[in-house]
């Protein structure tokens, strides 16, 4: 249930202006900046902050050129991976999305135009929707 309403926030952040962060993700956030950190309150005051910082940031991350159903997936992936991370979750969609746009505008001069699609087809088989990996 809990992956279910993170997948609909971070579905959703796109086309909200801004959102509160739920009191239930919230409770979820204080709960990990504590057993991570104890009863040094200055750094779980900080790891709150900055989570929700980074949950509001997340709902207005613009999707800049990547295409709808890519940008889908690419948030989908970092909540897999990141769980309530907020601050991961917004690092990994900005690579993945300056990645996607260095996938999109790779060039060579020097290499024939069918090579290159064949390159960059095959780093799409691959590492899928990993742009960073494809890109590198």
């Amino acid at each position: 249930m809990k992956k279910l309403m993170l997948s609909l926030i971070l579905l959703a952040a796109g086309s909200l202006v801004h959102a509160e962060m739920p009191p239930d993700i919230k409770a979820q956030v204080k709960a990990q900046a504590l057993e991570d950190y104890g009863d040094d309150y200055s750094l779980v005051k900080y790891a709150i902050d900055q989570q929700v910082k980074s949950y509001d940031e997340l709902q207005t991350l613009s999707r800049r050129s990547v295409p709808d159903g890519i940008w889908l997936v690419l948030q989908e992936t970092a909540h897999d991976d990141y769980g309530i991370d907020f601050s991961l979750i917004v690092y990994s969609l900005k690579q993945q999305r300056t990645a996607y746009q260095g996938v999109m505008d790779f060039t060579d001069p020097d290499v024939p135009d069918d090579i290159l699609a064949r390159i960059k087809k095959k780093a799409s088989d691959d590492y899928g929707n990993d742009y960073s990996l494809q890109l590198y």
